[in-house]
């Protein structure tokens, strides 16, 4: 139907042979092997970097205080300023 009604607004007679092409074009499997392993290996570079920041005394310290706390108490530091 779609075809049809581009015939006719782009004066193409039905006799005219037509070819269609797909944008954005098909991923080869290689291509989709890559995006997958790239990606699964941005991800495990992102946790070891989660993991090292849990590990600075000073996360550690503030896990510690945010679990000793009292329910309803609000926890507070004093932060160097960062230039």
């Amino acid at each position: 139907k779609a075809i049809d009604v581009a015939r006719d607004m782009a004066d193409i007679d039905e006799d005219d042979k037509i070819y269609l092409k797909t944008f954005p074009r098909p991923k080869t499997t290689q291509q989709q092997l890559e995006e997958l392993f790239g990606a699964s290996a941005q991800v495990s570079a992102d946790l070891a970097l989660l993991r090292e920041l849990k590990d600075l005394p000073e996360v550690q310290a503030l896990l510690k205080a945010k679990t000793m706390r009292e329910p309803d108490a609000i926890l507070r530091a004093e932060l160097p300023a960062v230039e």
